[in-house]
């Protein structure tokens, strides 16, 4: 199964939002997680929490093919895990 990831830190780190779901699934389900190979290794980044969290605009989580699917209102923020 794979993942991608905009950044490894020097220590490992590979933040993602959505790889924590991915790997518990194909845990679950007996699958390898792994990471695509395109990916950056900041060695000048010492760790995850020094990796800036890219900020998206909230509607490429709310909307699907143009057609809002959460309710008004609802705060979006981009979380990465590790």
């Amino acid at each position: 199964m794979l993942v991608g990831s905009d950044r490894i830190a020097a220590n490992g780190d590979v933040p993602t939002r959505s790889h924590y779901g991915v790997a518990v699934l194909a845990h679950e389900h007996g699958f390898r997680s792994t990471l695509r190979l395109r990916v950056t290794i900041d060695l000048a980044t010492s760790n995850g929490d020094r990796i800036p969290i890219e900020q998206r605009v909230p509607s490429e989580v709310t909307h699907i093919n143009g057609r809002q699917m959460t309710p008004d209102g609802v705060g979006i923020e981009n979380r990465p895990s590790m």
